[in-house]
This record gives C-alpha cells, sequence and structure tokens, in this order.
C-alpha cells in the first residue's frame, strides 16, 4: 500500500506543478525566465517539472510569476488524495470482512 500511496501522491504534485508550468507559459514566460524566477538552471527546472517537485518557496515564486493563486494549483491534489483515501478505506473495510469471514 505504500508504493501506491507514493504513486498518488507523486501523481497529485506533478498535477500542481504542470498547472504552474502551464499558467506561466499562457503568460508568455520563457523557461528561462521561470528558472530565474526559481532561482534555478534552466535543465534543473526542466528536471523538477517532470519530476513534479519543486520546493515550496519555488512554487510559490512561479504562482505569483504566472498570475496564479497557488491554491488553485493545490486544490488539483484534493481529487488523487481523496480517491486514495477512499481506495485505502474501502480496501481496509474488505480485509476486516475477509478476516471476520462475511
Amino acid at each position: 500500500m505504500a508504493k501506491e500511496q507514493t504513486y498518488i501522491m507523486q501523481e497529485a504534485a506533478c498535477n500542481a506543478v504542470d498547472y504552474l508550468r502551464r499558467a506561466a507559459r499562457a503568460n508568455d514566460l520563457t523557461k528561462t525566465q521561470m528558472a530565474h524566477i526559481a532561482g534555478v538552471s534552466t535543465p534543473t527546472l526542466d528536471r523538477r517539472f517532470e519530476d513534479g517537485d519543486l520546493r515550496l518557496s519555488q512554487f510559490l515564486k512561479l504562482a505569483a510569476a504566472a498570475g496564479v493563486k497557488p491554491s488553485d494549483a493545490i486544490k488539483l491534489c484534493d481529487d488523487a488524495v481523496a480517491t486514495y483515501n477512499q481506495s485505502a478505506k474501502a480496501l481496509a473495510d474488505k480485509e476486516v470482512r475477509d478476516e471476520h469471514g462475511a
């Protein structure tokens, strides 16, 4: 279950970071400008976008530069996490039922 949770959380993070990337591009920010704003090199920013793993300070700076609220990007994570929680609860309930022969 831990692997699945890690995957879900990674996907949720990627959704938020991808939202920022698209918003920045929609506001005509180049990769070079975004990297400068985030305080990293362009290759490093590319890796972080690919991994969906930005530092919070970078995330906030890019959101401000892209003209979006960080909470809008984070909201994209909610569904992935809620889906994981529901499936984990359903699996736990099934295991309990199976143990009790129900």
